[in-house]
């Protein structure tokens, strides 16, 4: 049973979860590290756009789903945002994406 002295306040459960968030980030996962360092063959990357095609493709849907979820304005205008940028436009995410497979040799029907 949590007594006064160990409740968690907010703030340290805050600086918790960025500690277990930090400890994760994707940035540090080997894959990113060798590319980081030029270290990931030509294979490796035509297969990463590939494969994580799908993650760019579906991520506005996220987005989306969590703005329409959103009870605070300010968090929704953020979203929306973000939304737009991934959507709108010639050079949306998605079609970055593809242009980056494509850049690696990849055909876009491929990806």
């Amino acid at each position: 049973m949590l007594t006064e002295n160990t409740k968690m306040t907010v703030k340290k459960f805050l600086v918790q979860l960025d500690e277990i968030i930090e400890k994760q980030h994707l940035l540090k996962h080997q894959f990113y590290q060798m590319w980081n360092e030029g270290k990931l063959s030509l294979e490796m990357l035509q297969e990463y756009a590939q494969e994580y095609y799908l993650q760019v493709h579906y991520f506005p849907t996220y987005v989306s789903a969590t703005h329409a979820a959103c009870d605070d304005l300010e968090i929704r205008k953020m979203l929306l945002e973000n939304l737009m940028e991934e959507e709108m436009g010639a050079a949306n995410h998605p079609e970055l994406w593809l242009r980056f497979a494509e850049g690696l040799g990849v055909k876009r029907e491929a990806v």
